[in-house]
């Protein structure tokens, strides 16, 4: 469900679970909200719960699909059946990345940290967030061979 890369690394994704968890009551509540759409206020509460969800790594998922519920319910424009369709589908995102960020916090934080603590001094230095002063000695020294030009003219 959700693409790694440099900036979205499964560790950072890891340390937002707490965050993540913690919305969950919120989402379910937003229901409520549903049928007070004459004063845009359904539409004002999912955009700002979308907009929490945003602030977490990984959860862009289930904050697309509050976006398009909220598009759903705007003034004027209601269409109830469409929001709550979208609103189902955030719950069922929620739901299935709430097991597997539950399964990878008891089963892979542990090995995945001590994996990185091994590696932390064998990848490349530009990969790393933070170098060992030995590494950075090592990267300092110039290796060039440099030789005096002046004799060849």
């Amino acid at each position: 469900n959700i693409e790694i890369d440099e900036d979205n690394s499964i560790t950072i994704i890891l340390d937002a679970n707490d965050s993540f968890m913690s919305l969950e009551n919120e989402l379910i509540a937003l229901r409520d909200t549903f049928e007070q759409t004459e004063d845009g206020f359904a539409e004002l509460e999912t955009k700002k719960l979308g907009k929490k969800f945003t602030k977490i790594k990984g959860a862009s998922a289930v904050k697309s699909k509050l976006s398009k519920a909220a598009r759903q319910l705007r003034p004027g424009k209601v269409k109830l059946e469409k929001a709550l369709k979208e609103y189902d589908k955030a719950i069922g995102i929620f739901n299935e990345d709430k097991l597997w960020r539950i399964e990878a916090e008891t089963k892979l934080r542990t090995a995945l940290t001590g994996y990185l603590n091994v590696i932390a001094n064998n990848i490349g230095a530009r990969q790393q967030t933070k170098i060992s002063r030995d590494q950075g000695l090592f990267l300092a020294k110039c290796n060039a061979g440099h030789r005096d030009l002046s004799l060849n003219f």
